[in-house]
């Protein structure tokens, strides 16, 4: 369901296709996008800042002697048309890239996916600021040790894109959610510790505010106390929120591109073994699981479920249009831009490593001697996507006799994500999905990683 305030704008977008042709483009695109968001913070019992923001904007892309040529304007006036139309002219002589780009086909069909619920759009500042007030005074009561919360917001967000295409391709969505962010802050014998909790979805009837709290709060007590262990290779178990964001870290190198320029080491490795058969990796455009799902990709491609890789076999890699001619297979709908300023690149839809059957205290029984891998840090700056290399600060707790004994901190992982991939033992069965971004959703359950290298004390 498109805002009326945003289908004004399809006639525009159609005398700017229509008048396409008269500046010699065989083939054209438009591509829309109109976001709004608005947000609050408290602070000691107070609202300590308001946000809201509204931003729309168009991108033309068309084709002239095999060469295409990009645009894009904030304007809908029909002085735009005549800019973007030469202004993409003109950059359509300068770009060469290495494979022609096309523009899409309409589908016969799309999945469906929805996103939108309008109640939301009918909630007020003053819901939202009673929620996150009550919180506040919740945290704060909890316990003792509870020193701040540094940081606690609600936010709203509500989006809309339309593709139009000269080849007669429409694609529409709309998709709107609420987040509420908790960050703690906790002391002990002087020693400080922070946690976090972080609520996202569409329906504020199933968000728990009490559930919310412990979450927060515990996350937050449970580091104090921490302290260091000795170096040397422990049993590692990632929990779903450290195992996805790792996975998150890596996941450029199932991009067909990444692969086509050298940048990941999986070429010619289709079909081949490439991880523990306890390893299963898919991609789904739509998926119940996650906090969205998509129809369609941002060239007006159909996205797909797909195996990536299917117990340890790498079965196939995410390509958009021009990647996948470049291999001669069909895209998987994977192209995406990152706003309507940005080219086509390639990313996950909803991009996870699938659950186990067995559960997760079941699994850590098995576990003797070993760190449970709470949350992981320096992700871009101890991470080497190319090589798969990593070496991450860390903490969580350890692991004795199968039981989480004593928190740990001051402690670095490292090791080689190819390496950590072949090596996994055990998947557990609780699926955890990060926050939906420009790059897609992760998601992972817990990982047992045998016999890492942990450096701490000594």
């Amino acid at each position: 369901m498109i805002d009326n305030d945003v289908i004004k704008y399809v006639d525009f977008f159609r005398k700017l296709i229509d008048k396409s042709s008269s500046f010699g483009f065989k083939e054209s695109e438009v591509f829309f996008e109109d976001e709004y968001s608005s947000g609050i913070q408290v602070l000691h019992g107070e609202v300590s800042s308001y946000e809201s923001s509204k931003v729309n904007g168009i991108s033309f892309r068309g084709k002239v002697d095999e060469q295409m040529g990009y645009a894009h304007s904030e304007s809908f006036t029909d002085d735009a048309i005549d800019f973007l139309l030469e202004k993409a002219l003109a950059n359509s002589k300068i770009l060469e890239p290495e494979q022609p780009e096309r523009i899409a086909t309409p589908a016969s069909n799309y999945p469906s996916a929805n996103n939108y619920n309008p109640k939301l759009s009918e909630l007020s500042f003053s819901d939202f600021e009673s929620i996150v007030l009550n919180i506040e005074k919740s945290l704060l009561a909890y316990d003792s040790r509870i020193k701040g919360v540094d940081h606690l917001s609600i936010g709203y967000g509500d989006s809309s894109c339309i593709i139009i295409n000269s080849k007669g391709l429409d694609c529409r969505s709309r998709s709107n959610m609420v987040s509420v962010y908790a960050g703690v802050r906790a002391a002990d014998n002087d020693v400080t510790k922070t946690g976090y909790a972080l609520w996202i979805g569409r329906d504020l009837d199933t968000f728990d505010p009490e559930a919310f709290v412990k979450e927060a709060a515990n996350d937050c007590l449970s580091k104090l106390g921490a302290v260091s262990v000795k170096s040397g290779k422990y049993d590692v178990v990632l929990a779903p929120r450290a195992a996805t964001d790792l996975l998150a870290s890596f996941a450029g190198i199932f991009s067909a591109d990444a692969i086509q320029k050298g940048f990941s080491m999986l070429g010619g490795k289709v079909s081949q073994r490439i991880a523990s058969e306890a390893v299963t990796i898919v991609d789904e455009g739509i998926c119940s699981l996650a906090y969205i799902s998509n129809s369609f990709d941002s060239e007006g491609v159909p996205t797909q479920s797909k195996h990536i890789i299917r117990n340890g076999v790498l079965e196939s890699v995410l390509h958009n249009m021009q990647s996948a001619e470049k291999d001669c297979v069909q895209s998987s709908g994977n192209g995406f831009r990152g706003g309507y300023k940005s080219p086509i690149s390639i990313w996950p839809t909803n991009f996870y490593i699938k659950p186990g059957a067995i559960d997760d205290e079941v699994l850590m029984g098995s576990v003797n001697s070993g760190i449970y891998i709470t949350d992981l840090s320096g992700l871009h700056a101890g991470t080497n996507a190319i090589s798969g290399d990593f070496s991450l600060l860390c903490e969580g707790f350890r692991i004795e006799s199968g039981k989480i004994t004593f928190p740990v901190d001051q402690i670095t992982v490292a090791g080689n994500f190819y390496n950590v991939m072949e090596n996994i033992a055990w998947v557990g069965n609780r699926l955890h999905f990060d926050p939906p971004s420009s790059s897609g959703s992760m998601g992972s359950p817990a990982l047992m990683l045998p016999q890492m290298p942990i450096a701490g004390e000594g």
